[in-house]
């Protein structure tokens, strides 16, 4: 029986988190703000616009994360059927709770790591991976069914980010990857490097379709 089997089997036989899979090596790349199209909105696939062109004046503002992992995500989905997403939260309470951050889908070149064999050729034998996610720049405060979302606005209160790679699958497996930490002023620097353009900045649609967010990810010490 090869590893890859035996692993399989033991983490059918358990049922529980599989961390033999997990990717434990996300390091930060790099913080910008970026620009979503509206025209043919599709979650799976990140429509990067110029904020200067017309469209770009009618774009959703978001956060762009890059970080880079040497797992190649395509193929842990294509091996274990892994529903693959991200979750991200402030490190540390705000106004004196853990505030989640809508994130949803990770992408590779504009293109969900959930898309059947896309990358496979291209990543084989890579050793680092640039992977990235997108998040929403603010949120009103709202109640939705019977939870209330803070408000929160990244371009005016930035603060410490912590974000998690993880899945699940019909079987009972998951993973989550080590916790990435992106710092606020890493956060401060894209905004007082941004281009003007996305006058929507609080949109949410494109965070909330992709996976959901469990718990928040715990702070690295």
């Amino acid at each position: 029986m090869t590893a890859l089997r035996l692993a399989i089997a033991l983490c059918s036989i358990s049922l529980t988190s599989c961390a033999l899979f997990a990717p434990n090596d996300l390091r930060l790349k790099s913080v910008e703000v970026a620009y979503l199209g509206r025209a043919n909105f599709n979650p799976e696939e990140a429509d990067e616009v110029n904020s200067g062109s017309a469209e770009g004046q009618n774009a959703i503002e978001v956060l762009k994360v890059s970080f880079y992992s040497s797992k190649n995500l395509f193929e842990l989905r294509r091996t274990m059927g892994f529903n693959i997403g991200a979750q991200a939260a402030s490190c540390q309470p705000i106004r004196g709770k853990s505030l989640e951050i809508p994130v949803g889908y990770v992408y590779w070149k504009g293109r969900s790591v959930n898309l059947k064999r896309e990358g496979l050729v291209e990543l084989a034998g890579t050793q680092d991976v640039t992977y990235s996610v997108y998040m929403p720049v603010g949120r009103e405060a709202s109640i939705a069914a019977r939870v209330r979302e803070p408000e929160f606005d990244l371009q005016r209160e930035p603060f410490d980010m912590c974000l998690a790679v993880h899945g699940g699958n019909m079987l009972g497996m998951g993973f989550t990857s080590n916790v990435l930490q992106i710092p606020q002023d890493q956060i401060s620097s894209a905004f007082r490097k941004k281009l003007p353009g996305g006058k929507d900045r609080r949109f949410n649609g494109y965070f909330s379709v992709g996976t959901a967010i469990a718990s928040p990810p715990a702070r690295e010490q």
